[in-house]
């Protein structure tokens, strides 16, 4: 490598960091050099980011004080970090209205923002694992959704730790519908293309599962075998699918067709 490459590649990755940091919510030019970056380095990739409209300045006030913070122009905003603490609180109290209404609060938040740092957003995959509420799948799926945007690998990378939690909701027939919904937009976001595909299918092949009905499928079943037609172009789930038409059930082989037909057009 030339010394000119290695110069880009280092500087590369010291922005890489601004921008990691930055996902997180504003930052000040301090927070930002507490990085272990010198301050004359984080103006200059600052200045590359702000010239790129990638990275904007704001001023916020406290009281008589004025604080220069920069934040990513594509990133959501994130909440105050009190008001999800709160929440968080509030799911997991002992009276049902109050967990039913921070329910609310949560799915309304993470619509809208992001939660402000890992040890939120790991509290909330905590009490997901335990309580597979839809509106606690939804709120992480919404975050996932805005973590893609600003290309957070470190939330994605957490929220893959739950995939194991999201595809057993995903493959119980005796959860709700709008819960295996939210699990499998969770796995659409974070699973590669063989975890999904190999989980649709097992999926399509489960009797007795009333979301996937030929003559009212949910929107879960609808979503499932989207996930197959476009597996069933490749051999290997092909085979897996002509397999399905030999099951017992009815229900089961008449999917199994669907998905095989769909699949011969382009």
């Amino acid at each position: 490598m030339s010394a000119g490459n290695g110069s880009r590649t280092r500087r590369g990755t010291s922005i890489a960091k601004l921008v990691a940091a930055l996902t997180t919510g504003p930052k000040s030019l301090e927070e930002l050099t507490a990085l272990g970056l010198s301050r004359a380095m984080v103006y200059r990739h600052l200045r590359i980011l702000s010239d790129s409209g990638k990275v904007s300045q704001v001023q916020k006030v406290d009281g008589k004080t004025v604080r220069v913070e920069y934040r990513l122009t594509s990133a959501p905003p994130t909440v105050d970090l009190a008001r999800v603490r709160l929440i968080l609180e509030k799911i997991e109290a002992r009276n049902q209205k109050v967990r039913d209404e921070a329910l609310m609060d949560l799915r309304s938040l993470s619509r809208n923002a992001r939660l402000p740092n890992r040890e939120t957003f790991e509290r909330l995959i905590s009490i997901a694992r335990k309580n597979r509420d839809a509106i606690l799948l939804e709120a992480l799926a919404y975050q996932a959704v805005q973590a893609q945007k600003v290309q957070d690998t470190t939330t994605l990378k957490l929220l893959g730790t739950f995939q194991p939690v999201a595809s057993a909701i995903v493959r119980d027939i005796g959860a709700e519908a709008e819960a295996r919904e939210q699990a499998l937009r969770i796995l659409q976001l974070t699973a590669d293309f063989d975890t999904l595909s190999d989980l649709a299918v097992k999926v399509t092949g489960t009797a007795g599962d009333n979301a996937q009905s030929p003559s009212k499928p949910s929107q879960f079943g609808i979503v499932i075998q989207s996930i197959c037609v476009n597996a069933a172009r490749f051999p290997e789930y092909r085979s897996k699918i002509y397999d399905l038409l030999l099951s017992s059930d009815p229900d089961v082989v008449t999917r199994a067709q669907k998905i095989l037909g769909l699949s011969r057009e382009p």
